[in-house]
This record gives C-alpha cells, structure tokens and sequence, in this order.
C-alpha cells in the first residue's frame, strides 16, 4: 500500500512508515554519501516499518507505488522527470552499483594506542594519502573531517579508549554526508598534534606538563567568554559599547576616545577583542569593580602621574604623630635587630625609629615577659 510519511526540518529528515511490512534487510543503516542524502535508516517496530532518509537539507519529495517496488523521489522536479516510471530501476541499479563499487577515497583501519609519555594517538590508514583532512578544536573535542571520503559500516560507532589512560576518553567515527568524521572527546589540560606519514594519518593527543602550563597561561591569558565581530568602518566607541554589552559592565571613555576601525573576529575572547582594539587605537584601560575606563594611553598615564603627586603632597602636609613606648631592661643591638617597621604617614618606617615590644621580642631577649 501507499507509504505514509512526515518530514522534520531540523534534522532535515523524511519517515515513511509501511503498514504490516517487516524488514528482510541484514542491517539498519545505510550509507548515501552523494548529493543532499546522507543516510538511510530501516527500522520495524509494532507490525510496521519505517524508513528513515536524513538530508543535509529538507528538500521536496514524492513516494509512488509500482507492484511491489516503492520509489521515493526527493529533489528538484529534474530529478522527478529523471526517474520517471518507465527508468527508475535502472536508474536504482545504477546508484546501487555506484555504491558498491571500489570507492577511491576510503578510511582502510583504524587503531588507538598509547604512547611513552602518556599520549593518546589514534591513527588511520587511508587508501590514498593525497585525502583532504580537516583539524579543528570545537569545545573538548577535536573533530578531524576527511573530505569526500567514505568509512566501512564496521567501523561506524563509539570507541571508549578511557582505559588508555590518556588524555583522550571517546572516539566516535561515523559518517557527515559524504564525508568521513572522527569526533575525539578529550579531558584536563592537553595538546595536540596531527601529521601524516604516507597512507597514516595520526591525531596524537598528549597532557601537559605543569611547566607547559603555566607557559601556555603566559602566553595565551586571555579567559573571557568568546564571541564574534565582523564591522566595516566601525566607530571605536560603539565597539566599545557591544563588548560591554556582551561582558555586562560598564563603560566609561574619555571625549578623547574617536576613529573608525574595521575588524573581523570570529571565536575570540572577549577581553582579547578589547585589548586589540585598545592596541590599535594607541587606547588603555582601567577596570575598577565591574566600571571599565577607557581613554589614550597618555592620558590615562599623566591623570595616575597627578594622583600619586596629589597623594604625596596630602602626606607631606598631614600632621605629624609622635609615641613613646617605654623599654626596660633591654638591649639596644637586640631591639634594633628584631624589631620591625610599621606604617608612620603611609610609608614604612625602618628601624630604631619604630621599636616594638613584639611577644617574639620578649622570648628572644629578657625571657622574662613581665620586664620588657
């Protein structure tokens, strides 16, 4: 009978769901690395089967019955006119041989091992070492995407590489479309490299030292919250303005704060936006609780240089104070030696001018407390 069917957007899938039909099929999924398909899913549940098509994108489709053939067309109304009844098996036969047939671009095995140092290295062995590969970091995974390149059913699943002891704890390997996807789920502080030899393809994953720490917090000691700034002749003040916005605090800039500046940041923190900006603009700032002072670098400098003066001037002039503190029975060397200085005016006074009768004092000279 006709299929009854439903579409979802997002994931682009369509479900055809065949009343009082069972599944013959040795396996569940199915492969469609061309075009907008990227796989076939065959699930049977409850006297029914459903047929599941996941798209890249949702596109139009149309089912029709012919004796014991269904033929499901989704696309342009070119595809539709292409597979028309009187050659739409040859057309399957033709997609089912190109399926079969020997693909050029192929993941032949796939291994995980362990190194000396406590590196997690998965490598690849590829049919052809001329594969275009793709590295990147997406939050705690890194994803290596091998382009145009197909991945046999037997590998398609979950790897749990945790006892390993390595940074990496999970490697999924599955299929993008008609592309090929290793998704590596590490944890902790770690680095990695990614280098070819021939047909081989490794991903090593290694943790870091404490002293490759804290040189990787020298130079990278940016923590903000990432985001995104694509302008073209932008004022400087209203991109001032978006990344208070963002960090929610707020902003004051000096009159002296003008210009435009062009920028195209993707997935940078956002005190590292802020600090190439300032840089650009010969700007600095001041944050003080969560207020953030903005103005030229000179400015800021001779309006600090006035403070310090002013502060130096408010000492010079208070009043001076003086106390007393009577000793007996004590050495002056001593006295002198372990006595320690005190806040006088603001400033640290140095010995014999502030003398103390510190308990430490008293043990180490008299003994004796009560005659100090």
């Amino acid at each position: 009978s006709q299929p009854k069917g439903y579409t979802i957007e997002r994931p682009a899938r369509i479900a055809l769901d065949f009343a009082g039909v069972s599944s013959g099929l040795s396996q569940k999924k199915y492969p469609l690395s061309f075009d907008n398909a990227s796989g076939a899913l065959i699930l049977q549940s409850q006297g029914r089967t459903r047929l599941v098509l996941n798209l890249i994108e949702l596109a139009p489709y149309n089912a029709f019955v012919d004796g014991n053939e269904v033929t499901v067309n989704v696309g342009s109304a070119q595809a539709r006119d292409f597979l028309k009844k009187n050659n739409y098996s040859a057309a399957l036969k033709n997609v089912s041989r190109k399926n079969t047939a020997p693909v050029g671009n192929q993941v032949m095995d796939m291994d995980f091992r362990r190194g000396n140092n406590g590196e997690g290295r998965l490598v690849l062995t590829l049919s052809k070492p001329s594969i275009d590969i793709d590295v990147s970091v997406q939050g705690s995974r890194i994803q290596v995407d091998l382009d145009d390149t197909t991945l046999p059913e037997k590998l398609r699943r979950r790897y749990d590489v945790g006892d390993f002891a390595t940074p990496v704890k999970i490697v999924d390997a599955n299929v993008s479309g008609s592309n090929t996807l290793f998704s590596i789920k590490a944890e902790g502080d770690y680095d990695y490299l990614a280098y070819q030899t021939d047909n081989q393809y490794v991903v090593e994953v290694k943790p870091l030292t404490k002293f490759e720490l804290e040189k990787r917090k020298e130079e990278f000691a940016f923590t903000g919250e990432k985001l995104s700034l694509n302008f073209q002749d932008i004022e400087v003040r209203s991109v001032l303005q978006i990344i208070a916005d963002f960090t929610s605090l707020n902003l004051v800039a000096s009159d002296t704060v003008t210009g435009n500046i062009t920028l195209r940041l993707k997935n940078v923190p956002w005190d590292q936006a802020l600090e190439l900006v300032l840089k650009t603009k010969g700007l600095d700032k001041r944050q003080v609780g969560n207020v953030l002072m903005i103005g030229p670098s000179t400015e800021i400098a001779e309006r600090e240089r006035l403070q310090i003066e002013a502060q130096k001037q408010v000492e010079e002039l208070a009043p001076l104070q003086t106390e007393f503190v009577r000793i007996r029975y004590a050495d002056a060397r001593e006295i002198f030696k372990f006595s320690y200085p005190v806040m006088v005016m603001g400033q640290m006074t140095k010995p014999p001018a502030a003398v103390f009768c510190h308990p430490a004092v008293r043990s180490l000279l008299m003994k004796e407390p009560t005659r100090c």
